[in-house]
């Protein structure tokens, strides 16, 4: 079937398209959720509507953009100020310096590598002192290293790619730097480790120091945490997967919570107590916010085109965890 989308999804298209999906995932999901409209012919007559609109405004923007930036070509800025030699100097070495790249960013064409290049040389050259050069400063801990990397391989393959416009460089490096993550580096004692009562439980040590040990109520029951998804199915009896910008119940266990519940298999979750979600690692989070294991967890599903309002009642994950004999 097709429909329009009112909003922009990853890996199907962008707020205004026209796009062709699964029946079952147009009416049970992209519909309900406000997230797409059918395409029906007076659908897309106030879409074509709305694009001549937004191309109208989008034209008088560049027209009044192009306007103003030749009122101010010719313009010169002075700024007077009471400066000391010594800081006059470096002014003018900053100036100085800068002057390659800033040729570069005003540039209508200019290949990306050596944008980059420029910048990194500056860079370094601001960063630098008496005591330590700019690379040895610029690159340092974590962070540096990471850019560093980053930066060497988009040199390599900017070189053979077609070039940039200058004025766009400045929301491209923004746009790389946002997209790269950052992994600090814990180094811990080799022979010592911290466990919690769910690891003690899975781990083989030497020589094990219990804290809190009271006999019959160590270890305690597990808090629930943000990294284990299996307890997670154990504890409502389903399997969840993400599908096109959407999360769908892919099985439940028989005779789980989420089967005596009436959760069924292709429903598309859209929130979890009272709020929405669109990822797993969201709806995690809202399940494990309604409190400890035992409560019940407000589920809001889409059906067929229809919404449904249930109530999964959970189990405490740690019953399937075989306890520790203590001697």
């Amino acid at each position: 079937m097709e429909v329009i989308l009112k909003e922009t999804i990853k890996n199907l298209g962008e707020i205004g398209d026209v796009v062709t999906v699964k029946p079952g995932y147009g009416r049970n999901y992209l519909i309900p959720t406000g997230r797409a409209a059918y395409a029906t012919p007076d659908n897309l007559r106030i879409l074509s509507q709305e694009k001549e609109e937004l191309e109208r405004k989008q034209q008088a923007e560049k027209e009044l953009i192009a306007t103003r930036s030749k009122e101010f070509e010719n313009l010169r800025l002075t700024i007077e100020a009471n400066v000391t030699e010594e800081a006059l100097t470096w002014l003018q070495s900053v100036a100085s310096a800068g002057n390659h790249l800033l040729s570069f960013t005003s540039s209508a064409s200019v290949p990306l590598a050596d944008i980059l290049v420029s910048h990194i040389a500056l860079a370094q050259w601001l960063t630098a002192d008496a005591s330590r050069s700019g690379e040895g400063r610029l690159w340092r801990e974590e962070g540096g290293e990471a850019a560093r990397l980053l930066l060497e391989e988009v040199i390599s393959t900017a070189r053979d790619t077609s070039p940039v416009c200058g004025r766009e460089y400045a929301a491209i490096f923004d746009k790389l730097l946002a997209d790269t993550v950052v992994h600090l580096n814990h180094n811990e004692p080799t022979r010592l480790r911290i466990w919690g009562p769910l690891e003690s439980r899975l781990q083989h040590a030497d020589l094990v120091i219990i804290g809190e040990l009271n006999e019959g109520t160590w270890p305690r029951r597990s808090d629930t945490d943000a990294w284990l998804n299996r307890p997670m199915r154990e504890s409502l009896g389903m399997m969840t997967t993400e599908m096109d910008d959407a999360l769908v119940v892919a099985g439940v266990a028989e005779g789980g919570p989420a089967q005596r519940a009436d959760v069924r298999v292709g429903d598309f979750i859209l929130g979890v107590g009272g709020q929405p979600v669109k990822e797993l690692a969201e709806m995690f989070r809202r399940v494990w916010a309604t409190g400890e294991a035992g409560v019940g967890i407000p589920l809001t599903l889409s059906r067929d085109g229809q919404m449904l309002d249930l109530t999964v009642q959970s189990v405490n994950r740690s019953d399937s965890l075989n306890s520790p004999q203590l001697h």
